[in-house]
This record gives structure tokens, sequence and C-alpha cells, in this order.
């Protein structure tokens, strides 16, 4: 449960930052759509928001544009947690048991320091 609180907990304090009267524009070759706040929130998935969706919301202030041991902690806490939470099953049991020690071998102490910056 810490992986998906600690997930959780960033999440949510993304979606806070993003201005209330922000809109995010995706445009294509054929159509362009634009999403407010709450479509945001909603429909753009999490790494599209610290990599995209902020820099935008923030003036330009891109804190993932290149890869720190501070940020790989937070993509690392990412997969696992989807891992967590998106458990494929298998006859052997094997994806458990690597799960098991990715969450024995995760490094705590540092994703939590790095999530406080």
């Amino acid at each position: 449960m810490c992986i998906i609180g600690l997930f959780t907990s960033i999440e949510c304090y993304v979606n806070d930052i993003i201005p209330e009267n922000f809109n995010y524009v995706v445009s294509q070759t054929k159509k362009t759509e634009i999403y407010n706040k709450e479509q945001i929130q909603r429909n753009i998935p999490f790494m599209e928001k610290l990599t995209k969706v902020l820099p935008k919301a923030l003036d330009g202030k891109n804190f993932f544009q290149h890869r720190t041991s501070t940020n790989a902690h937070i993509y690392k806490l990412k997969e696992l947690r989807d891992d967590i939470v998106h458990i494929k099953s298998d006859r052997t049991g094997q994806n458990n048991i690597d799960i098991l020690k990715r969450l024995l071998g995760f490094q705590y102490d540092e994703t939590f320091q790095a999530v406080f910056k």
C-alpha cells in the first residue's frame, strides 16, 4: 500500500498545481483537442502530465526534461505501482515473485526524498 499511496499523493499534487483556467492543447494533423483542468485530470496519462502539461501550465518549468536520479525514482515508483495494480496472472506465480522481489529491493527512502523535492 505504501507504493500506491505514495504514487497517489504525487498524482494528486500534479493535478492540484494545474491552474484552474489552464487549457492543454494537443494539435494533430487532422484535429486539435483542447482539455480543461478536469479533462486533463481524468484523461491525460500521468507521464504526459509531467512531461508536457506541467511545462506548459507552469511557464516552461520542466523538471522532467532530462532524466536525473531524482526523477528516476519517480519513474520507478510509477512503474512498480502500475505492475502492482495491473498484475498479470501466470501459472507459475513468477509475476508475483518478481513483484515481491522488487518491493523488497525498492529504494523507499530515496524515493520519499525524491517525491518531496
